[in-house]
């Protein structure tokens, strides 16, 4: 008997230093792996059960002394923060940490996926911690757990607490919408439901109010500026403003001297009571100009200037006139006055 003992200890030493592999319950297994738990057909009607294991985290080494990569095991309980939390399923180590298998089982697939149930298959979090998205390990954009769109910025900057989509950017361009329906100095709109287009801008005109008054401009003393009455309030942006003024020496008087010559000019202040020529006007169009020639009853002033209000807030500009020429008597009668000529409009500008 104790010799049978021996030459089978002895068949199994030499069997197992001839073959790498071992099979349970198999006599044949796969020769590429170590351990095949199928039978010698391939196939097996029981599982491999994990060793039962209490995780503290997935970043503790407890209850073991230490990470070991490439082990496994079945986690039993919920336990850690909520970055560390650890669930009860299949986890692996990887040297560093433990990993759930769950969540790979259960994960988004690289080469798509076949998400039928949109309760239970999402990109995400279920907690409330903002989901994130980066690029080369730089975060490009989150979603808040709020449900606010940030793109290029970790926090909702001043103003926008109501946003849904938030870009910053420190260079122009941050948007670009291209429908089919853009163009050049188009703007943006939106119909009774809120679908936007872009559409060429409306040219809205704004007529300033002309009072029952305006200013005598008087011949002399030469150069002295005279409020109209008229003042136009512009909201911060860049204007045209376009000005038609009927010049009338009064009553029908004509420009009777033969080497009488009027050149009236005129221009937005920043003050009602002097000519302060605001910096906000393009120095190149400051004046608006016209002239009474000898055997002239009326003439009139056209022109226009650009005004950038570059401040936060609206800016009111006074409309002045003054007086040069050669042998000028009398004055301009009511300048700026309700005349049905008298007109002052502005638009916006791109």
């Amino acid at each position: 008997m104790k010799k049978s003992y021996i030459t089978l200890l002895l068949y199994f030493f030499f069997v197992l230093q001839g073959q790498s592999q071992v099979g349970i319950p198999s006599n044949n297994p796969n020769k590429n792996a170590i351990l095949d738990l199928n039978q010698t057909d391939g196939t097996n009607i029981k599982g491999l059960l994990l060793p039962k294991i209490d995780l503290n985290a997935t970043n503790s080494t407890l209850p073991m002394s230490e990470h070991s990569a490439g082990m496994y095991i079945y986690n039993t309980a919920d336990r850690g923060s909520t970055t560390t939390l650890v669930k009860p399923g299949p986890y692996f180590n990887t040297g560093t940490e433990w990993y759930s298998l769950f969540s790979i089982n259960n994960g988004w697939s690289t080469k798509g996926n076949a998400a039928t149930n949109a309760t239970s298959n999402f990109i995400g979090t279920t907690d409330a911690v903002d989901f994130v998205t980066k690029t080369a390990g730089i975060e490009r954009y989150r979603m808040t757990s709020s449900g606010q769109w940030l793109l290029n910025t970790t926090t909702v900057p001043t103003g926008g607490t109501n946003a849904k989509v938030i870009i910053n950017s420190s260079a122009s361009g941050a948007l670009q919408l291209k429908d089919g329906t853009e163009g050049l100095g188009y703007v943006l709109t939106s119909d009774a439901n809120g679908v936007a287009t872009w559409r060429e801008k409306e040219l809205v005109l704004n007529y300033a109010t002309i009072p029952p008054s305006g200013v005598n401009v008087l011949a002399t003393p030469l150069n002295t500026w005279y409020y109209s009455n008229i003042n136009i309030t512009l909201p911060p942006g860049k204007w045209l403003v376009s000005v038609t003024m009927l010049l009338n020496k009064g009553s029908s008087t004509a420009v009777t001297a033969a080497n009488e010559f009027w050149s009236v000019s005129s221009s937005f202040s920043n003050s009602a009571t002097t000519l302060a020529i605001s910096p906000d006007i393009q120095t190149n169009k400051m004046l608006i100009t016209g002239m009474l020639f000898p055997g002239c009853i009326y003439n009139f002033m056209k022109g226009s200037v650009i005004i950038t209000n570059s401040t936060a807030a609206n800016k009111t500009y006074y409309y002045m006139a003054r007086a040069t020429g050669r042998n000028m008597t009398g004055q301009i009668a009511n300048f700026g006055g309700p005349w049905a000529e008298n007109v002052i409009t502005w638009r916006s500008m791109p």
